[in-house]
């Protein structure tokens, strides 16, 4: 499976817990132990190979996973497009309706302020006859009693 590994490399084996071989559990995660002081070029390929390999599996990963979730926005975006359309309808039947009752309240309310203004309006004429009345019958008394001192 790996080529060119360096003379310090432990061998492949799938049984060891430390195995740098990849196996049927590959969860993509490479590690990369042993390393030393001393670097050959051929350790050097198999370390650019490994992490090409890993870094294509990992782009790989990130497309499918990104894919996925692309998906799952799409879908949980159109179901909250749907709720949201439904609740707007039921909204502005609500709306409407309340809109019809305020209506008809407002127009009760002005028709009974118009009455109670006619009302007012006729009561306010009637005093101020009276008062006119009153200050007529006034005057006349007044110029009765100064006309009643002047000699004739």
């Amino acid at each position: 499976m790996f080529h060119n590994r360096p003379w310090w490399w432990p061998s492949c084996s799938e049984s060891a817990p430390e195995s740098p071989c990849v196996g049927s559990r590959d969860d993509g995660i490479v590690v990369v132990r042993g390393r030393g002081r001393k670097r050959e070029p051929a350790g050097r390929e198999w370390k650019d190979d490994v992490l090409g390999s890993a870094s294509d599996r990992f782009a790989r990963t990130l497309a499918e996973e990104s894919g996925k979730l692309r998906i799952v926005i799409a879908e949980e975006t159109g179901k909250l497009r749907a709720e949201i359309a439904a609740e707007t309808g039921k909204l502005r039947v609500l709306i409407a309706e309340e809109t019809g009752k305020l209506r008809i309240l407002i127009a009760e309310l002005s028709g009974r302020f118009d009455a109670r203004l006619a009302e007012q309006r006729a009561e306010l004429l009637k005093w101020s006859f009276i008062f006119w009345i009153g200050q007529v019958a006034a005057m006349a008394a007044l110029l009765a009693f100064m006309l009643r001192g002047l000699p004739r």
